[in-house]
């Protein structure tokens, strides 16, 4: 596990974690809806986006891994986890997409 900081990329652009990410086969955690949009579009590397504020991160990711212990997150895919709804992959975003 690692974070952007301590890859030394804590000023990246997002779409150069989702690549760090995919050439590691990583999972990126964000809670960046950007970050999240972006990945849905380029179809790389998994990635759980915690769709909460960040005081709530923890307790969301908790969630996240419970999800994750008894399902499979495809490459390429989204999951999207909020405060109180149940995890949902997310369809990919085709290249000028977005989803709000």
């Amino acid at each position: 596990m690692w974070s952007a900081y301590e890859a030394s990329l804590e000023a990246a652009p997002d779409g150069a974690l989702i690549a760090y990410a995919h050439a590691r086969t990583a999972v990126l955690v964000t809670t960046n809806r950007d970050c999240a949009q972006l990945a849905r579009r380029l179809r790389l590397a998994r990635v759980i986006w915690l769709q909460v504020r960040e005081v709530d991160a923890e307790a969301t990711m908790v969630r996240a891994l419970n999800w994750l212990g008894t399902h499979r997150l495809p490459d390429g895919m989204v999951l999207r986890v909020g405060k109180n709804a149940e995890p949902v992959v997310l369809s990919p975003l085709p290249a000028g997409g977005d989803d709000r």
